[in-house]
């Protein structure tokens, strides 16, 4: 990436400031130099940003509020756009033709027998037409953009609503497009144990298991090697619990909902590939509770779901189409 402040000329000056990729061969503000022997004085400033993705170059052009987005297979081509559209907004007649006079031109007639003699008629020449200014480019039309399927794994740990701290495994499969994801998920979480209290070695261990959908947005960053995933879930599936440290213990299961929010920062090095850090907090609306016949209450579930998540993410198929 670079980052490259171009100014006109001295004084009150236009400057373009571009960042993103680098073209080979030219750059923006060489491009719109070339247009003017004797540029404008302006004030105006522009932001471009160059980028190339899956074989496609874009130009992002902002001047104030104003932003025009140009796409095509050549860098070339999308610096040659911007730089015509700077150019006429800094001098909407920068592309008028020098006039040009027109050749005097005359018409002989040629007599036919027994007619007057021959007559020159000079045609009076129109004056040339004002040329219209040169209008801005027409908007490129964006590329249509299919999604992609991505499969991921989790892991993390788990607090809140279960007795102690516990680890995560989520496996995810979703569809993804540019700038969101659905992504269906199953987690599974650790055993921990819980003491009754009243009895010393007798309690329980607690883990469970849940099936879910998820919805992230990605913002769009200038970095493009980063995001900023923002998503929303709901999950659903069975808190079991076992006794220990007393005869006849056994094993049961309680319903478990939970809905939840998160965000995170990834790290995407290819299009192809996405490590990130999630943090999660959520309610559990199904408050269970665990009970040991004669000793009482062993563990209730509790409202507050908290987690820290690392995330892989393998994103297939391809990003964009026509």
């Amino acid at each position: 990436m670079r980052l490259l402040a171009g100014t006109l000329l001295a004084g009150s000056s236009p400057t373009i400031v571009e960042q993103g990729s680098t073209c080979p061969s030219a750059t923006v503000s060489q491009r719109v130099q070339a247009y003017f022997e004797h540029p404008p004085a302006s004030d105006k400033r522009f932001e471009t940003w160059l980028a190339h993705d899956d074989g496609i170059w874009s130009l992002r052009v902002r001047s104030g509020v104003a932003e025009r987005v140009f796409e095509a297979p050549t860098c070339e081509t999308v610096i040659d756009a911007a730089a015509l559209l700077i150019a006429t907004t800094l001098d909407p007649n920068v592309l008028q033709a020098e006039p040009v006079g027109e050749p005097s031109t005359s018409t002989t007639l040629v007599p036919l027998p027994n007619e007057p003699p021959t007559i020159e008629r000079s045609p009076i020449s129109a004056p040339p037409s004002e040329p219209e200014p040169a209008p801005w480019p027409p908007p490129t039309r964006p590329r249509k953009r299919a999604g992609r399927i991505t499969l991921g794994v989790e892991l993390g740990i788990d607090t809140g609503a279960f007795p102690d701290v516990g680890a995560l495994i989520r496996p995810t499969f979703g569809f993804a497009g540019r700038p969101w994801s659905v992504e269906a998920t199953g987690a599974f979480r650790t055993r921990t144990g819980v003491d009754v209290g009243t009895v010393p070695g007798v309690g329980g261990e607690i883990g469970g298991w849940s099936v879910g959908l998820r919805g992230c947005g990605r913002p769009h960053l200038p970095l493009r090697w980063l995001e900023v995933p923002l998503c929303g879930g709901v999950e659903a599936g069975q808190v079991l619990g076992g006794g220990i440290g007393f005869e006849g213990a056994q094993r049961a299961a309680i319903p478990w909902l939970a809905l939840y929010g998160s965000a995170g920062l990834g790290f995407v090095p290819t299009p192809l590939f996405s490590l990130s850090l999630h943090g999660e907090v959520g309610v559990a609306p199904l408050r269970g509770q665990w009970v040991i016949e004669g000793l009482g209450e062993a563990y209730a579930i509790r409202a507050f779901v908290g987690r820290a998540v690392v995330a892989a993410q393998v994103r297939l198929g391809a990003r964009s189409g026509s």
